[in-house]
């Protein structure tokens, strides 16, 4: 399989820890106690089988709580799997959005998935995010 390129949406740097996973899981923690670490973080996202709206819903509900908000720095999206081929482009176009909104440097196409190929993200690790890369501190 070939490799993936990294898409920058918004361009810029950030630090803080990797911090993330899978979009439904980091959604369903909302309310329960100490889910969030102290520092800043890197949010990392993907997910599987979630049509697009969902996804939207998702997102919006991260804008919608605070704490994690105030916390993102950055974000790196990986692979949605299971979108309709057709809605690609919507996709990419939603998460360009929400960078926007939230103001933050972001990139996407990181191999953070279900599938076959996937990235090893070291969970709280502090790292840096400058274009595309992420280099670990």
């Amino acid at each position: 399989m070939p490799k993936k390129k990294h898409k920058i949406l918004i361009q810029g740097e950030a630090q803080g820890i990797l911090w993330g996973g899978n979009l439904s899981t980091i959604v369903s923690l909302f309310g329960s106690e100490n889910y969030l670490p102290d520092e800043d973080i890197i949010l990392f996202l993907e997910d599987i089988n979630e049509p697009l709206y969902k996804i939207d819903k998702m997102l919006i509900q991260i804008l919608r709580n605070s704490l994690l908000k105030k916390k993102i720095k950055a974000i790196v999206f990986g692979e949605f799997l299971g979108i309709k081929k057709e809605e690609e482009k919507q996709l990419e176009n939603l998460l360009f959005e929400y960078a926007k909104t939230l103001d933050a440097p972001c990139v996407s196409g990181y191999n953070i998935t279900h599938g076959k190929n996937n990235a090893i993200v070291p969970f709280a690790r502090c790292a840096k995010l400058f274009g595309a890369k992420i280099c670990l501190l």
